[in-house]
């Protein structure tokens, strides 16, 4: 799938905030509609692909969705 240049800037701010920064606690805030969902999927497949061992666990509270 195809990023958004705004969810291109979202994956590269977090992960700026995680290798840069040092600060692993990092919150994305996006509108309802525009690809939260997308941008973390983004996130972890290119985590997943630079560490071919690395593992990922998604967890969400499903009575809030």
């Amino acid at each position: 799938m195809k990023l958004r240049p705004y969810q291109i800037d979202a994956v590269k701010a977090i992960r700026e905030e995680w290798e840069v920064e040092g600060n692993p606690s990092t919150l994305l805030s996006l509108p309802t509609g525009t690809g939260k969902t997308i941008v973390f999927s983004a996130l972890v497949s290119a985590l997943l692909d630079e560490d071919k061992g690395a593992r990922a666990l998604v967890v969400a509270h499903r009575d809030e969705l």
